[in-house]
C-alpha cells in the first residue's frame, strides 16, 4: 500500500492552472466547509481513491507542505487497508512519538490535521476544482465521494467573504441565491443558518425567535444533506444556547468535536457557549495554544484577546489588544468586539474609533450605536450619547444595545429593567450578561445582582 500513494512529483504541470488574485485566496473559507464541488450518488472504488489522492499529493499545494502530506497518506492506507485510525497512532506512525506519548501534552497531530484540511480545501478550490472525487477527513477518517461542478460555488464564497467582514444581509442574498441555484448545496445553508445567527446580534430583537428558527431549519438541511458538516452542527449548539436549552446545546458542540476537533474550538458560536456554561478557562488555554502556534495571526490573536475579556480578565485583554499589531486586518465584527475591549479598559477614545472603522463596513448596527453611546457616557460627552440613546428608543433595535445607551445617559434602573426584557425575548448576547465587563457597574444595583443570579446557567461570574 505504501507504494501505491508514492506520487510523481513531475506530474504537478499536468493540474489545471487557476490563478487567484491576493484577496480571493484570502477571502475563500479554507477553514470552513465550501468546496467547489457537490457529492453525488454511489462511493468510489478504492483504485479510483488511491488515484485521487495521489493526484492531490502531487499537487503545488501538497508538494510545498510535505508534513500535512505525508499525514494524508498514511491517513488513506490505514483506512484502505482496514486499519483503526486514531490521534494515538498517527502520532506514532506519522510522526514518531513514543508508546507512551500523551496527545493531550503534545498537539502535533491535530495541528496537522487542521492544516490538511485547510490544504485539502485550498485545493479544491484551485488545483482540484474539477475533480470527479472530493475527500474530505472527518475526525481522522478520509471520506471519498464523487461530485460534479456546483455552479452555486461562486456565490457561496462571495458570502462567506461578506459574512466573515461582518454584514449578514448582504451575505444572506448570496447565499440565498446559492441555494435557489443548487438545492443540494449543503455549504449554502450553513452560510445562511449563521447570516440569521449573527443578524439577531448585531441588528434588531422583535425577529429574533422567527430568526434562530429559521437558522434551526437551515441547519438540519445541512446535515440532511451532509452529515459530517460540523459547522451545521455549531449552529445547532448555538440555537439551543440562545434558548437556554443547555444540554442539547452541549450535545451538539460535542458532536462538532468528534468530527473536527480543532475548528470547533475556535467557532464563535462555541467560544460563547463554553464562556456561558463556565468552561471559558479551558477556551482561553486553547487561545493561548492557537496563539503561539500563529503569533502573527490575526485570527489567532482577535480569539485570544476576546477569549480574555470574556472570562473575567479584560484588563489584561486590553493590554494584549494595544500590543498585537493588526487593528488594520480587522474585519467590522472584530473591530465591534475589540470597541468592547477598549471600553473595558477604559479607552473610550479608542474605542469610538474602533466603531467609526466599523460604520465603515456596515451601517445601522444597533449594538454599535449602543456601544458608542455608552462611550460617550464614560467620555462625559453626555450630548451625543442622549443622541444614540434617542436613537436606539426608535424602531426594534437591540435591548441590550438600549440598555448600554441607558447606562451611557445615566439611566442604571432602567438598564435593569430592559436587560430583564432582552433576558426574557433570548437575545443572544444575554447568555453571556453574567460575565459581560461592560455591564459590571450595575452590579450596585440590587435589581441587576438579582437578574444575574436568575439567569446565570452555571458557576460563579462578574
Amino acid at each position: 500500500m505504501a507504494n501505491h500513494l508514492d506520487c510523481d512529483r513531475g506530474t504537478r504541470g499536468a493540474q489545471p492552472k487557476v490563478k487567484l488574485c491576493q484577496k480571493q485566496c484570502e477571502s475563500l473559507p479554507l477553514d470552513g466547509e465550501p468546496y467547489n464541488v457537490r457529492t453525488v450518488n454511489g462511493t468510489p472504488s478504492s483504485p479510483e481513491c488511491l488515484d485521487q489522492t495521489k493526484q492531490i499529493l502531487g499537487s503545488r499545494i501538497f508538494i510545498k507542505k510535505p508534513t500535512p502530506a505525508k499525514l494524508l497518506k498514511r491517513i488513506v492506507e490505514l483506512h484502505l487497508e482496514g486499519r483503526p485510525i486514531d490521534e494515538r497512532i498517527l502520532g506514532v506512525e506519522v510522526f514518531r512519538r513514543d508508546e507512551d506519548w500523551d496527545p493531550s501534552l503534545d498537539t502535533i497531530v491535530r495541528e496537522n490535521l487542521r492544516l490538511l484540511r485547510k490544504h485539502l480545501a485550498e485545493y479544491y478550490v484551485t488545483a482540484g476544482r474539477d475533480s470527479r472525487i472530493l475527500l474530505e477527513i472527518a475526525a481522522y477518517t478520509p471520506i471519498f465521494t464523487y461530485t460534479r461542478a456546483s455552479a452555486s460555488f461562486t456565490q457561496c464564497r462571495i458570502g462567506y467573504g461578506v459574512l466573515a467582514n461582518g454584514d449578514p444581509i448582504r451575505a444572506s442574498m448570496f447565499f440565498s441565491a446559492a441555494i435557489k441555484q443548487d438545492s443540494q448545496y449543503s455549504d449554502a445553508y450553513i452560510g445562511l443558518a449563521n447570516c440569521h445567527l449573527l443578524g439577531c446580534i448585531l441588528y434588531g430583537h422583535r425577529a429574533n425567535s422567527e430568526l434562530m428558527n429559521r437558522a434551526e431549519k437551515l441547519a438540519r438541511s445541512a446535515l440532511d444533506l451532509k452529515p459530517i458538516a460540523w459547522e451545521a452542527n455549531a449552529v445547532l449548539g448555538a440555537v439551543y444556547s440562545f434558548r437556554r436549552r443547555w444540554d442539547d446545546a452541549a450535545e451538539q458542540f460535542e458532536r462538532t468535536l468528534e468530527i473536527d476537533p480543532m475548528q470547533s474550538k475556535r467557532n464563535p458560536w462555541s467560544l460563547m457557549h463554553a464562556c456561558a456554561t463556565g468552561l471559558g478557562r479551558f477556551t482561553v488555554r486553547h487561545a493561548e495554544s492557537q496563539l503561539l502556534e500563529n503569533p502573527t495571526d490575526s485570527a489567532s490573536q482577535v480569539f485570544y484577546v476576546l477569549s480574555l475579556y470574556l472570562n473575567l480578565d479584560p484588563i489584561q485583554a486590553h493590554a494584549d489588544l494595544a500590543r498585537f499589531e493588526f487593528i488594520e486586518h480587522f474585519t467590522s465584527t472584530a473591530l465591534l468586539c475589540s470597541a468592547c475591549v477598549q471600553l473595558a479598559g477604559g479607552d473610550g477614545s479608542a474605542a469610538l474609533g474602533m466603531l467609526d472603522q466599523m460604520d465603515a463596513g456596515i451601517k445601522n448596527c444597533s449594538l454599535a450605536l449602543g456601544l458608542r453611546a455608552l462611550a460617550f457616557g464614560w467620555a462625559e460627552r453626555r450630548a451625543e450619547a442622549q443622541k444614540m440613546y434617542v436613537r436606539l428608543q426608535k424602531g426594534h433595535n437591540s435591548l441590550l444595545a438600549l440598555a448600554l445607551a441607558q447606562m451611557g445617559v445615566g439611566k442604571g434602573p432602567e438598564a435593569v429593567v430592559t436587560l430583564r426584557r432582552a433576558c426574557k425575548e433570548f437575545e443572544p448576547l444575554m447568555i453571556l450578561m453574567p460575565m459581560l465587563p461592560l455591564l459590571a457597574p450595575l452590579l450596585s444595583l440590587r435589581e441587576y445582582r438579582t437578574l444575574v443570579s436568575q439567569y446565570r446557567p452555571f458557576g460563579k461570574r462578574h
